[in-house]
């Protein structure tokens, strides 16, 4: 099975699409970062320009580049005939489509965590590597602020390893798509498409699962704002409930 990851992950990592979306967002990131120092004033630091990047536009890009990256991935091989020729070779349903889900999900995770690790070393060399302002700034208005105070730098880590999660999540959701439809268009769009709906729906009672309380981590729904160990957990369960579901369907599936 690690074999079969490993080839997964080498085919999303060196596909076109994956440096043309990773370098695209990458420019739009350091794009905010120039725009807020020209256009907001003052306190200019590492932890401002990086989080007001991360907790506010950046985020909802994370359903789209998970589609695209790699939401087609298992109707490629439909397509190419792969499915069939690895299954005559002996490898099972199940462990095919799991291998699939990890190497969508590692990719995927791969892309924004490099991403967002690339930003935060640019503020950092950047701007002053000093916390003066962040309460002032309301940008940490949400959740875990004493852990910021306490290490900044270990806050940041989390941060990333948050939105690392929520994309390979994302990617489950077009891995679980692909076991129903053979065109890779939905299999690619059903991340945001599921975004969306939580987005315009999950209020009230319901705003618990809305995924855009876990993802713009600045901007609370319906004054939900879930701590920092919550959101980590809430984007685990979304991987693994997206990886037995696929799993179970595939391998009740024929085609």
């Amino acid at each position: 099975m690690y074999k079969l990851i490993s080839i997964e992950l080498k085919r999303l990592l060196i596909r076109k699409r994956f440096r043309i979306t990773f370098f695209g967002i990458l420019i739009y990131g350091i794009y905010q970062i120039i725009y807020y120092r020209m256009e907001v004033s003052g306190p200019y630091t590492t932890y401002i320009l990086f989080f007001h990047n991360t907790f506010t536009e950046l985020p909802l890009f994370i359903p789209i580049v998970s589609g695209v990256i790699c939401g087609d991935s298992v109707t490629i091989d439909r397509e190419k005939g792969f499915i069939y020729f690895i299954l005559s070779r002996g490898v099972s349903r199940g462990k095919y489509i799991l291998s699939k889900g990890i190497g969508m999900a590692t990719a995927s995770a791969i892309c924004w965590g490099a991403l967002l690790f690339i930003l935060y070393l640019i503020c950092l060399i950047a701007f002053p590597h000093t916390t003066t302002g962040i309460i002032s700034s309301n940008l940490l208005r949400l959740r875990n602020i004493k852990l910021f105070m306490y290490s900044p730098v270990l806050y940041v880590f989390l941060i990333i390893i948050c939105y690392m999660l929520a994309i390979a999540a994302f990617s489950g959701i077009s891995l679980f798509t692909s076991v129903w439809t053979k065109n890779p268009y939905v299999t690619a769009l059903m991340p945001f498409v599921v975004f969306i709906i939580g987005l315009i729906s999950f209020y009230g009672p319901l705003r618990i699962i809305n995924p855009y309380a876990y993802l713009a981590l600045n901007d609370p729904v319906q004054m939900f704002s879930p701590n920092m160990h919550t959101i980590l957990l809430y984007w685990f369960c979304i991987i693994v409930l997206m990886l037995v579901l696929s799993t179970i369907f595939f391998n009740l599936r024929e085609d």
